[in-house]
């Protein structure tokens, strides 16, 4: 692989890009982009029979894959579904046998109470409000600081997470590199701290962009609400496709937002910074230095080197207020009688976000 500059993360980078999406090169020359998406051909275990984007896709087994005798599954049908609480009740129905990434941790005993069996998968990647100090109120340090002293980490952790996985104070996550989960001079929750700060500015109100999604995301964000409320903030919820997300946080027309930072490798793809215009950037911040610690985390190929690189960008990033760090959030992956399968109903090591299921190994019993 020939590089126009060093990367110390390249080696992580393979375990979670699209670098290992095998695809026919004759089949995507001869197809345009979308649609070699709705129907590609590639080295993979299985064939789609049908897909119907954003909603349910078809999969027969292949054939020709490489590996004697899988994938064990003749057929995998992957469906939406509207929530948690919608996902358990078409388990319990047979509609489903498996569901990915439940992120309710109250529904966790209800899972299991239903004869299911619930595998926690803790991410790489660290719940934070992300704010944007390009424009007011965030271009103001004293407006930062009162959000990271109004923010209650562990309150918000027991509640919504239960614990399972503690609160950090940078990017990390035990679950990846360089993990720091205590950084000098972090400001933490300060009730008193953050109202007077909320006075000294003459009031702080702000809007903040979630996610609609399933799961915890929007659930997390209405209890920031709420805790900002307490001292004396008026959030305003913001809730946004995926895609209206992206667009407005390139876009620059944001306050705040719900935001998941970090990966196994910080260097590495969904990791802390983005390719910005040729360099590197951290969202919302207009930073050179910052962008250039970030760039030398990435280019430095020494493990121990790359460890002090990122706790000084911690520091940095704790210092200057740029984003109060939560916890990384924990999924459950959720098995029927009779399904087993890596991921499933044993652990998997994550390399970007949350673990991918390896449908290839994965078995349903007859019934």
């Amino acid at each position: 692989v020939r590089l126009t500059s060093s990367d110390g993360a390249i080696i992580n980078q393979f375990q979670d890009s699209i670098v290992n999406w095998m695809v026919s090169p004759t089949a995507a020359r001869k197809k345009s982009p979308t649609a070699f998406a709705a129907d590609p051909i590639g080295a993979g275990p299985f064939v789609i029979e049908s897909n119907t984007p954003s909603s349910r896709i078809v999969l027969r087994r292949n054939a020709h894959y490489w590996q004697k005798g899988h994938p064990y599954l003749n057929h995998l049908i992957f469906q939406t579904t509207a929530n948690d609480e919608a996902a358990l009740e078409d388990m319990r129905s047979g509609v489903g046998q498996a569901y990915e990434y439940m992120g309710t941790a109250s529904l966790v005993s209800a899972f299991k109470q239903a004869g299911f069996s619930a595998l926690a998968e803790a991410s790489t990647s660290v719940n934070a409000v992300q704010l944007n100090t390009l424009e007011p109120p965030f271009n103001n340090l004293t407006a930062r600081e009162a959000i990271y002293y109004a923010t209650n980490a562990p309150a918000l952790d027991k509640a919504l997470n239960h614990n399972a996985v503690p609160v950090t104070e940078s990017f990390t996550s035990p679950t990846g590199l360089f993990y720091m989960p205590k950084v000098p001079g972090y400001r933490t929750y300060d009730l008193a701290k953050a109202k007077a700060l909320v006075n000294r500015l003459g009031g702080l109100s702000f809007s903040l962009l979630t996610v609609a999604q399933a799961g915890g995301g929007q659930q997390l964000a209405e209890a920031i609400q709420s805790m900002y409320q307490e001292a004396g903030i008026h959030v305003t919820l913001q809730v946004v496709s995926l895609p209206q997300l992206i667009q407005d946080l390139e876009g620059h027309h944001w306050n705040a937002s719900m935001a998941a930072i970090g990966s196994f490798d910080p260097g590495g793809s969904f990791g802390l910074s983005f390719r910005y215009k040729g360099g590197f950037a951290f969202s919302g911040v207009n930073d050179p230095h910052l962008d250039a610690l970030m760039a030398a985390g990435v280019s430095s190929v020494n493990p121990i080197g790359r460890a002090r690189i990122y706790a000084t960008i911690a520091k940095y990033i704790s210092e200057k207020a740029y984003s109060p760090f939560l916890y990384p959030s924990a999924s459950w992956n959720i098995a029927g009688k009779g399904v087993e399968g890596p991921g499933l109903t044993s652990a998997l090591p994550v390399s970007a976000l949350t673990p991918e299921i390896p449908w290839e190994d994965v078995s349903m019993a007859k019934p």
